[in-house]
């Protein structure tokens, strides 16, 4: 659930709710790539193999080489502040959720003045019979709110706004005048939650061998594109929906 409009002041999703999101997003498809793919002189290799590769570092199978390659991301991952750094990003620049951010379009559209001024008719009469009017899907620009797509300049002048002022926004009550500004966190964020972690397990002949910062690197930083927003939204409301659905069946 957004955070935006709530009825009686509750800003915060269930935490199963959030996990079931999360699960949903994530889960493997035959569309998506592996989620563990490894590399042995850059020939990329299955997990299998790369079991097979533990082995040839006199790791045999009754030592348990799937608890041994676990161990050696896992040092590579802890030893380095890779997660932690992803995870404060991704927290930080997601401050409404999607179906926030939505509600905060869609308050900024209905407000602006040629949308009312073409809708008079409905915000005239306090109670009236006519449907609401239409508003355009998220992320998507009108004759009533332009949001273009972000250039290099947009993405500069947002990095310099985030990193060297930290604007301190009410997220419970988010005003339409910073609705850009969520627009690209919103967009950054999604960048660092589909990015993709290289890790280096070069020091398994040595494993009390000095972690190195570059042992780890994220890439698959490309900026994600406006047009992308509807469909995360739709796919918001479809987790919801199917959230909603299992806990009657568990009831």
């Amino acid at each position: 659930m957004g955070r935006l409009g709530r009825e009686q002041g509750n800003t915060e999703q269930p935490q199963d709710l959030r996990r079931w999101k999360v699960c949903r997003a994530f889960a493997p498809s035959p569309s998506r790539s592996p989620a563990l793919s490894s590399f042995y002189a850059r020939v990329f290799n299955d997990p299998l193999q790369a079991i097979l590769l533990l082995a040839k570092n006199k790791i045999t199978a009754q030592e348990g080489v799937k608890e041994a390659f676990a161990a050696a991301v896992a040092r590579s991952l802890l030893e380095t502040p890779v997660l932690r750094i992803l995870a404060d990003l991704q927290r930080d620049l997601d401050a409404l959720d999607i179906e926030g951010l939505a509600k905060l379009w869609r308050a900024t559209e209905t407000s602006a003045p040629l949308y009312r001024t073409t809708f008079a008719s409905f915000f005239e009469q306090l109670r009236t019979a006519e449907p609401a009017p239409p508003t355009t899907p998220l992320g998507v620009s009108s004759l009533f709110l332009q949001s273009p797509e972000p250039n290099l300049a947009d993405w500069s002048e947002f990095l310099d706004t985030y990193l060297l002022h930290k604007p301190k926004f009410d997220h419970a009550h988010p005003s339409p005048e910073h609705l850009r500004y969520y627009l690209l966190a919103y967009l950054l964020s999604a960048t660092f939650k589909d990015c993709s972690v290289i890790v280096r397990l070069n020091y398994l002949d040595e494993p009390r061998a000095e972690m190195k910062p570059e042992s780890v690197v994220v890439i698959d930083l490309d900026p994600k594109s406006m047009d992308k927003l509807k469909g995360w939204e739709k796919l918001d409301k479809e987790i919801v929906l199917n959230y909603a659905g299992s806990k009657v069946c568990h009831v």
